[in-house]
């Protein structure tokens, strides 16, 4: 069985830029949001108030935009 209190955002940034992190619903509503400093490896990310379902996690920086699946 996994925790699903959390998950763990891993980054490698080479241009140490700051990261905004967001969670959305499948209906695109945003439920949670946090900015990452700059020069973070490793962020734990609290979803533990998140009921079971599929969430969707952008990542973004001043020169990407990433989306990722989570299925709770």
């Amino acid at each position: 069985m996994t925790n699903e209190q959390s998950i763990i955002i891993g980054m490698d940034k080479p241009n140490a830029t700051e990261v905004k992190v967001a969670v959305f619903n499948t209906l695109d509503e945003k439920l949670k949001e946090a900015v990452i400093a700059a020069n973070t490896i490793r962020y734990p990310l609290d979803i533990s108030s998140l009921a079971r379902g599929i969430y969707f996690l952008k990542l973004t920086t001043s020169d990407n935009v990433q989306i990722v699946k989570i299925i709770k």
